[in-house]
């Protein structure tokens, strides 16, 4: 960063960006990014590693298990193992957010995955031990209504 007088430069990838450091404000909101952003915490660059291999592991594991849909059980695994994606993706987006307001939003969106990862392993456990039967397209509604009830209570947290 160099400084002549009332002007500062600021290099980023082979551009130069000059602008009058009166306008204090806006040099503040970018000092607080590439702040934050410096001085992340190491132990989250491990987490968001594990949580960015276990996204492709489950995204090659969909692409898999698309192509075998047609055993018993097959779209409670897809449902499954795509909420599981989702919420780790949801999650790495969470720590990289700057600002509070956004790390609402991504822990919000989380809680799609948080709640139908565990009516997809139920429909999958049905279907796997060969109760599959139980399951019909009313008793499946009616428990996709409360995985629903909690994304919509998680989403609309500030109201109640």
């Amino acid at each position: 960063m160099g400084s002549s007088g009332n002007q500062t430069t600021i290099w980023r990838a082979a551009k130069s960006y000059t602008f009058n450091t009166r306008k204090i404000p806006f040099r503040i909101k970018i000092e607080k990014r590439i702040a934050y952003h410096m001085q992340m915490y190491p132990y989250y660059i491990g987490y968001i590693i594990i949580l960015l291999a276990g996204s492709l592991i489950g995204f090659l594991l969909l692409i898999r298990v698309w192509g075998l849909r047609s055993i018993p059980g097959a779209y409670g695994l897809i449902l499954a193992i795509g909420c599981v994606t989702e919420w780790s993706l949801a999650y790495v987006m969470e720590i990289f957010s700057p600002g509070m307001a956004e790390k609402i939003v991504w822990a919000k969106l989380q809680y799609f995955g948080i709640s139908y990862v565990s009516l997809g392993m139920f429909i999958f456990t049905m279907h796997y031990s060969g109760n599959g039967g139980w399951l019909t397209r009313t008793r499946t509604a009616l428990l996709a209504i409360i995985a629903s009830a909690g994304f919509m209570l998680a989403l609309t947290n500030e109201w109640h």
